[in-house]
């Protein structure tokens, strides 16, 4: 699988860490504010799919 920017790489990371990168990257975003419109949206993108990583987690931890 490829994007425009080169491969997609799949990685496994448990419900913790999941949510530990989310609020990383939620840091980041916050933190150095780029004025890069590229790296801002790269940041939201990544975001975007964290949440809905996210989403998919919670149900089971209901469950659990």
């Amino acid at each position: 699988m490829s994007t425009r920017s080169g491969t997609v790489h799949i990685i496994r990371v448990s419900d913790e860490e999941l949510r530990l990168l989310r609020s990383a990257m939620q840091t980041y975003l916050r933190s150095f504010g780029h004025n890069e419109a590229d790296t801002l949206e790269r940041v939201k993108s990544v975001l975007r799919k964290l949440a809905e990583a996210t989403r998919e987690v919670e149900p089971a931890d209901l469950t659990g």
